[in-house]
């Protein structure tokens, strides 16, 4: 089969490789859609320790299986990547996220830039009959932004700032809003972020690139941090903040110096989030897949395997949101 190596700092390579073999409970996984996730930016950039199969979103059909199993060969598939051991404290206490030996498929393992990659059995989901392999990729990303919302205080009649308009960004734009929020602005430095955030809702946008810091709300409920990386959005966050507002702080970023006494005086709370718990994925399928949470709007661009670095260089670009490759 063909499989996608990180060979190189933003560099794959398709190389000839042999099917993985399966350990009883695993299922091999036809790959229809793999999707690039933001955390791939950081992945991707560095120099490899040793090539590696990418790919932690992705969709597929059930092509093998070893032993017992709740689905069929044949089957269509969402695949959790977030192998657990179900045995650990974390895991028995409902943090399965937070699993002592806990690996991710496309990380540790190889993964979905590939014809085929392997997968425990029970971290399958039926793909919804109306909801594309492509779209079905968001399950992931989408059960993110469900841990997170679980986090925080409950959000309905609530005034919401999302910092970063990207795959999660618009994702839990519209999860504030089916969860009640009054008010959900997006902000980023991308208009066509932005536009495709209006279509989705009625969505208060700014462009910081473009306007001024004191555009974005204040006296906020809550503020989620999604711009990352060198970004000044986590000081925008809390600067947003009510008193006894929370930040959410989900995108990877360097250590950063706090404004600690504006957290101390008006009780802000800095809510750390990571990965999401098998429950937020079983609930992010059902929401894709009713159509309550729209996910074939962020599929930006499509690109056969044969093309995964065109693919990659695509993702690159800033004006991209969601980049997936296909079987086809």
């Amino acid at each position: 089969m063909l499989a996608a190596y990180h060979v190189a700092p933003n560099r794959l390579e398709l190389r000839e490789t042999p099917l993985p073999a399966l350990e009883p409970g695993e299922a091999l996984i036809r790959v229809e859609a793999c999707a690039f996730c933001g955390s791939d930016k950081h992945d991707l950039a560095r120099v490899p320790g040793a090539p590696r199969v990418p790919g932690h979103e992705f969709s597929g059909v059930v092509d093998q299986l070893a032993g017992d199993a709740p689905l069929s060969v044949g089957d269509a598939v969402c695949v959790d990547p977030i192998v657990r051991c179900g045995r650990c404290d974390h895991c028995l206490s409902g943090r399965d996220h937070l699993c002592r030996t806990m690996g991710v498929v496309g990380c540790q393992d190889p993964g979905g830039f590939a014809e085929f990659v392997k997968a425990p059995a029970r971290n399958l989901h039926p793909k919804p009959p109306g909801l594309s392999f492509e779209a079905a990729t968001l399950a992931d990303p989408l059960a993110v932004a469900l841990h997170a919302i679980s986090l925080v205080p409950p959000v309905d009649g609530a005034r919401c700032l999302v910092l970063g308009a990207g795959t999660i960004g618009l994702l839990m734009g519209q999860l504030l809003q089916l969860r009640g929020a009054r008010e959900v602005w997006l902000a980023d430095i991308e208009e066509g972020h932005l536009a495709l955030a209006r279509s989705l809702g009625p969505f208060e946008t700014v462009n910081l690139a473009t306007q001024p810091t004191e555009a974005l709300p204040g006296e906020c409920d809550l503020a989620v941090e999604l711009a990352g990386g060198e970004a000044p959005t986590l000081d925008l966050a809390i600067a947003s903040l009510r008193k006894g507002g929370t930040a959410l702080c989900i995108a990877q970023r360097p250590p950063s110096q706090l404004p600690y006494p504006t957290m101390l005086f008006s009780e802000l709370r800095l809510q750390g989030v990571f990965g999401q718990r098998s429950g937020d994925f079983a609930e992010a399928v059902a929401l894709l897949g009713s159509g309550q949470i729209s996910g074939e709007p962020l599929i930006t661009d499509r690109f056969p395997l044969s093309q995964v670095q065109a693919a990659l260089d695509r993702f690159l670009e800033p004006t991209s949101v969601k980049v997936v490759t296909t079987a086809g």
